[in-house]
Parts: structure tokens; C-alpha cells; sequence
């Protein structure tokens, strides 16, 4: 996975298509993939923290995300480490605007180690539609309401409980949980999203 850049704007691509410029003024088009920002961790570790995902294809029908565990950045294997504060965005005005995206499925790797707070919002209305999604044992952290207004979610979990560093609302939406699949293995979830 090559990561591009240009002035403030770093993003990855995930398959064709998203119009930019590189620096010679050439036109680039990316239909599938995400913003990113690059971070580093507490022993000064470059990796990556997603930033928003998007999907411009015309008919923006939903997708299986599969989130990458590596991109390349001048050169240098990042890990996707984070998935930050409202990066998956189902709200009409978000689809509307490029800005957000439809999901059938959402897999993440075991380089990810954290999800913040509404890292997915507004998985509710008519735009949007059942999601599924695998939370493998490396997520140690996961933020408050990380799955904010999505209503349809289905959460596969690796871990067979809660881990320590989960919000004990990390999975709250309005006045009840997301339903949770514990000690779910990749292969039931993948079992359960091609059903």
C-alpha cells in the first residue's frame, strides 16, 4: 500500500480512482481508500493513525474495508496503528460529500492497536446498512461511544472479554450495547459476512 502526499493532505489508496495533483501538476484518480495522519508512539515509532475514509465511486454502494497493516511512506513500511476520532463516516452528508462511506464489512489488522472515541459515526439511517466488523486481540484501547449512532453494526470480537483498556461504553449506542461476538475467530467473521 503506497501512501501519497501533497501539502497538509497524506492519503492511501485502496484500489482505482479520488482526484489530486502530485507536485508536476499530474491528476490522480483513487475511488477507495483513507486520509491518514503520521504519529509516533511513546518510543518515538513512526505509524499511522487513519485520519477519514472515503469512497468516491459513483454509485458509492457499500464495501468490505479491509484496513491495510502497512503503507509505505517515501519509502518506509508504516504500521497502521490507530483508527482515529470520527474516521468512518456513514451520515448522508458525509456520503454526499465524499467524505464519508458506506461499509458492508470493516476488517482491521493486528497492527492496529487502538480505536478513539466515535472512530465510526452514523451507521443509522438510510444510507447506511448492516455493518460487520473484526476487532482482532491487538486493539488494547478503544475509545467511548467508538461506534457512535451505528445501529447496525455487528462487533466480532478476538478477545474473549472486554480488555482492560476498553471505555466500558465503547460499544454504547443511544441507551443500550452493540451486540458482541467474544472469542470470534477471522473465520467466523468472515463466515458471517459472506452469509
Amino acid at each position: 500500500m503506497q501512501g501519497k502526499q501533497g501539502r497538509d493532505v497524506q492519503y492511501s489508496h485502496l484500489g482505482e480512482g479520488l482526484l489530486d495533483r502530485d507536485r508536476k501538476g499530474r491528476i490522480h484518480f483513487f475511488r477507495l481508500g483513507f486520509y491518514f495522519e503520521i504519529k509516533d508512539d511513546e518510543n518515538a515509532e513512526r505509524y499511522i493513525e487513519i485520519a477519514s475514509a472515503f469512497n468516491n465511486t459513483h454509485k458509492n454502494e457499500p464495501v468490505d474495508f479491509v484496513i491495510p497493516p502497512y503503507v509505505s511512506v517515501d519509502g518506509e513500511d508504516l504500521p497502521v496503528k490507530s483508527i482515529g476520532y470520527c474516521s468512518f463516516n456513514g451520515s448522508a452528508a458525509g456520503i454526499a460529500t465524499g467524505n464519508g462511506i458506506r461499509l458492508k464489512s470493516v476488517s482491521i489488522p493486528y497492527t492496529v492497536t487502538s480505536i478513539d472515541a466515535m472512530g465510526f459515526i452514523y451507521y443509522n439511517d438510510r444510507y447506511s446498512d448492516s455493518t460487520s466488523i473484526f476487532i482482532p486481540a491487538s486493539v488494547v484501547s478503544i475509545g467511548s461511544s467508538a461506534f457512535f449512532e451505528c445501529k447496525d453494526f455487528s462487533i466480532f470480537c478476538e478477545a474473549t472479554t472486554k480488555p482492560e483498556g476498553w471505555d466500558n461504553n465503547w460499544n454504547r449506542v443511544n441507551s443500550s450495547n452493540l451486540p458482541v461476538v467474544w472469542g470470534a475467530t477471522f473465520d467466523e467473521y468472515l463466515e458471517s459476512i459472506s452469509a
